[in-house]
C-alpha cells in the first residue's frame, strides 16, 4: 500500500486515498506537481544544511570544527521543525528545496562542497563539514523514533515523515487553489471514478512513476 514520488520517495498511503486528495486539485494542479512539492518539503532540512555549509565556507572560515558540527546540526533541526509543524517560515525555502531535489543524491553537492571547502576552510574542516552533512540521517532516525514513541504513549496514529510531507504538500496546494484542506476522504470519493482521472493522467505522462504503485 504505497505510492512513490518521481525521485522514489515512498508514501505509505493507498492509491485511491492519495489520488482522491489530488483529484480535488486536478486539473489545475497535476499529481506530478503535488509529488514534486512533497519531495521539496522532504528535502528542506538537507537543503538548509547544504546552504549553511556554503555560508560557513564563504563567510566563517575561522569557525572551529566543534562549532561547525553544532551549526549544521542546528540548521538541520530547524528544517526538521518546519516539516513537522508545516510552518515554512523561511522565504523561498520550498522552491529552493525543490530545485535542490533535482540534484540531490548524485554526489554533485558533496563534490562541490569538497572543492569549495578545501580552498576556503582547509581539508580538516571540509571533512568535518561533509561528515556532519552525511550524518544528519541519524537525526532523522532519532526524530522518527521519538515521534513513534510519543504517538504510542498518547494513543495517537503515527504518520511517517514522508506521509506528513505529502499531507503538507496537499494542504499548501489546496490553500493556493481554494480547495478544502481536510485530509479526510469520504468513501463516496474513493468509490467514485474521480480519483482515477488524475491517476490516468500521471500514468500516461509519467509511467515510470506509476509502475511502482500498489493500489491497496
Amino acid at each position: 500500500m504505497a505510492i512513490y514520488t518521481p525521485r522514489g520517495l515512498k508514501i505509505r498511503f493507498s492509491t485511491p486515498y492519495s489520488f482522491s486528495l489530488m483529484a480535488r486539485l486536478f486539473p489545475e494542479i497535476t499529481p506530478f506537481r503535488v509529488l514534486k512539492k512533497t519531495e521539496a518539503i522532504e528535502n528542506i532540512p538537507d537543503a538548509l544544511a547544504a546552504i549553511g555549509a556554503l555560508v560557513i565556507a564563504f563567510f566563517f572560515p575561522n569557525m572551529s570544527c566543534v562549532k561547525i558540527f553544532g551549526a549544521i546540526t542546528a540548521i538541520y533541526l530547524v528544517g526538521s521543525f518546519m516539516k513537522l509543524t508545516g510552518l515554512f517560515f523561511i522565504p523561498l525555502i520550498i522552491p529552493i528545496s525543490e530545485a535542490f531535489s533535482y540534484i540531490q543524491g548524485y554526489g554533485i553537492i558533496t563534490i562541490a562542497l569538497g572543492v569549495i571547502g578545501y580552498f576556503k576552510i582547509g581539508l580538516t574542516k571540509t571533512i568535518v563539514l561533509i561528515l556532519v552533512l552525511l550524518a544528519t540521517n541519524i537525526v532523522d532516525y532519532l526524530l522518527e523514533f521519538i515521534r513513534a514513541l510519543l504517538c504510542k504513549a498518547m494513543n495517537k496514529p503515527y504518520l511517517g515523515m514522508s506521509e506528513l510531507d505529502f499531507i503538507n504538500a496537499y494542504k499548501m496546494l489546496a490553500a493556493k487553489t481554494g480547495n478544502s484542506a481536510d485530509i479526510n476522504v469520504s468513501q463516496i470519493e474513493i468509490d467514485s471514478e474521480a480519483w482515477q482521472e488524475p491517476y490516468m493522467w500521471l500514468e500516461y505522462n509519467w509511467p515510470e512513476v506509476t509502475c511502482r504503485y500498489t493500489a491497496y
